[in-house]
């Protein structure tokens, strides 16, 4: 229950793919982060591979969209 707490309330992650609370304060230059997102985002890619949980096999792209909408400006 500690980690679910932790995960839910502290880092925003829980029961999904999400770019931590945590992370997310600790990026320093908000264009540089967009501009890098958006270049990754243009490549085709279907597959996802994090360095923590499942691989996701299809949508990885959306996925990713979706978990760093906030640090691209949306």
């Amino acid at each position: 229950w500690v980690t679910r707490a932790v995960l839910r309330w502290v880092s925003g992650v829980y029961g999904g793919d999400a770019v931590s609370r945590v992370w997310r304060a600790m990026v320093r230059d908000q264009a540089a982060m967009s501009s890098s997102l958006t270049r990754l985002l243009d490549a085709p890619f279907d597959r996802l591979v994090m360095a923590h949980g499942d691989a996701i096999e299809r949508g990885g792209r959306d996925a990713l969209a979706h978990a760093t909408r906030g640090l691209r400006g949306g």
